[in-house]
């Protein structure tokens, strides 16, 4: 059964995904001279030429034939200028599933491009093909790719590790899936979850506070070089950090005798998401003290402030995950 796309191509309006043509080769050979969408696609060679465009258009057409691969050019959908490749792929009609992928060239990134071609193409897999379970896989990085995948209701299943041999070495991969069965969730997983998952005080006296909570017998969980403790409470954690450094990183109105000295943490399951429940914090009327950024230790985290200043962190730390009931899950003898 072939499974080309229909003649007339996909479209929202703005966007349409339709089936490539011998005329995409100069652009899709420009688009695809950026060295950033192999880093992430290593499938897609680099450097890009005009023959690895006709080689790739000649496959995606016998693929459709063959029932395995419905890949298009995503084109502007007023003048029809090219935007970006996307398709399904590893297509099974038996097993009634497929991969969905995507890139976007440089100049047209940042107005949703993939979210929209996504959505199309997802909707007619499952409405056309007849399909049950659509797969997308992101490297551990790409957090726009991955803020596509949660935009678009897709669920994470785990990260598949050292997936791809890129240019970089060896990358992880975290697999996401939609169902047929979850249409109309689109929006379940997005905003600010209605959780705290972390407590942090600011300390004066980071040495004695750690005497007091070891003579009452608890455990540290970690403890880092910039004086952060972290102990697990079986609830939310409970963490010191010395006030002066909480104050700067949370930039607490006033000095650090003139504020509470507490910080309240939301957990959340990955990069994407951080950047997310900040902007449903400022659609709410919080005040953005922090705008989202990558930490050193290679997580990801911002904070906002309530209508009296109280401050919250919205996180993503390397190594936990966010079980069923939103509680946050720690990795064992590594860091917070």
């Amino acid at each position: 059964m072939s499974v080309e796309l229909p003649p007339e191509g996909l479209s929202d309006g703005v966007v349409t995904v339709r089936s490539w043509t011998d005329d995409d080769v100069e652009a899709m050979t420009v688009a695809l001279g950026d060295p950033d969408i192999s880093l992430w696609i290593p499938v897609i060679p680099y450097p890009y030429s005009d023959d690895d465009a006709r080689t790739f258009i000649d496959l995606a057409r016998r693929e459709a034939k063959e029932g395995r691969m419905a890949a298009g050019a995503i084109v502007d959908s007023d003048d029809g200028r090219l935007l970006g490749g996307s398709g399904l792929s590893r297509i099974s009609l038996g097993n009634r599933s497929a991969e969905v992928g995507y890139w976007v060239a440089a100049a047209e990134r940042g107005r949703g491009v993939a979210t929209r071609t996504t959505s199309l193409l997802v909707e007619w897999g499952f409405d056309s093909l007849g399909l049950e379970r659509i797969a997308l896989l992101a490297d551990v990085a790409n957090v726009a790719s991955r803020r596509v995948a949660h935009k678009l209701g897709f669920f994470e299943e785990g990260v598949l590790r050292a997936h791809l041999n890129t240019r970089r070495g060896r990358r992880d991969s975290v697999a996401y899936a939609r169902l047929r069965s979850e249409r109309g969730r689109a929006t379940a997983r997005t905003g600010l979850p209605a959780r705290i998952n972390m407590v942090t005080l600011g300390v004066r006296d980071p040495a004695r506070m750690r005497a007091f909570f070891a003579a009452l017998g608890w455990p540290e969980w970690a403890a880092t070089e910039d004086g952060f403790t972290g102990y697990d409470t079986g609830g939310a954690i409970l963490a010191l950090l010395p006030v002066v450094v909480l104050a700067e990183d949370s930039r607490a109105p006033g000095e650090p005798g003139e504020w509470s000295g507490v910080t309240l943490a939301i957990n959340v399951a990955d990069p994407a998401l951080v950047d997310e429940a900040i902007e449903a914090a400022r659609a709410a009327g919080a005040e953005i003290v922090r705008e989202p950024g990558d930490a050193q230790s290679g997580g990801r985290s911002g904070y906002f402030g309530d209508p009296e200043g109280n401050r919250f962190e919205v996180a993503w730390a390397p190594g936990t995950s966010i079980d069923e009931r939103g509680g946050l899950v720690l990795p064992r003898g590594g860091d917070a």
